[in-house]
């Protein structure tokens, strides 16, 4: 893991990923979480507790290195692949600017990122020319490039589901929960959409810390 304030390619957190900001709904509505949430609980008995959210500069730098130095690898990640996707603010600046060129059939290159990224006032953002050119020379395989753009959108996937649960605990402790049903039911959907580009469930069980605790048995007659 890397810390965001030693490198460029460090991330400050986006709109719509601090904790006060409530539980997505469906619909698109979001309950909010009014004053300050109670701290989470401790991290579960085996579970190492970490600030640092899961990423892969490494992956992420090689996807942009790939729609650099070939002008067919960014057909193959644009459908699904967002700047947003991207844990880095660097990279993702350097992926929103390469996202324009291609829609204006603007051939992708370290040049063209670079110009871009100074008309939108970026350059600073993404590191300067010297990053840009740092992280076009990292030569990866670019027939890799839909694994690598994987690797960032399901981390990105991961992210998000963390954020919810955190939502998720933070309405709980502040006892904004209604109907226990309802709860229920918006944080599974919540949950659902954040992982959903994932794919269905894996279908290995969950480990022992994840099982949901059953205080009673059956249902109440």
């Amino acid at each position: 893991m890397v810390r965001e304030s030693a490198q460029v390619g460090g991330r400050s957190p986006r709109a719509g990923e601090r904790s006060g900001e409530g539980l997505p709904l469906p619909g698109g509505a979001r309950g909010g979480l009014g004053s300050a949430p109670a701290a989470a609980p401790p991290a579960p008995r085996g579970v190492r507790e970490s600030r640092v959210p899961p990423h892969d500069l490494q992956a992420e730098s090689a996807c942009l290195s790939a729609v650099m130095v070939d002008a067919a690898a960014m057909a193959k990640v644009r459908p699904w692949l967002e700047p947003s996707h991207f844990y880095s603010e660097a990279h993702a600046r350097m992926f929103e600017a390469c996202c324009s060129l291609a829609l204006r059939g603007v051939p992708l290159c370290g040049v063209s990122v670079a110009t871009e990224l100074r008309y939108r006032g970026r350059l600073g953002q993404a590191g300067g020319v010297a990053y840009v050119t740092e992280v076009l020379n990292s030569a990866p395989a670019v027939a890799h490039v839909a694994s690598y753009g994987r690797t960032v959108r399901d981390l990105a996937a991961v992210r998000d589901a963390m954020t919810v649960a955190a939502r998720i605990l933070a309405m709980g402790y502040a006892g904004e929960i209604g109907s226990p049903q309802a709860f229920a039911a918006r944080a599974l959907a919540a949950l659902a959409a954040a992982v959903a580009p994932l794919g269905p469930p894996a279908a290995a069980g969950l480990p022992a810390w994840l099982e949901p605790t059953r205080h009673t048995s059956g249902s109440p007659s």
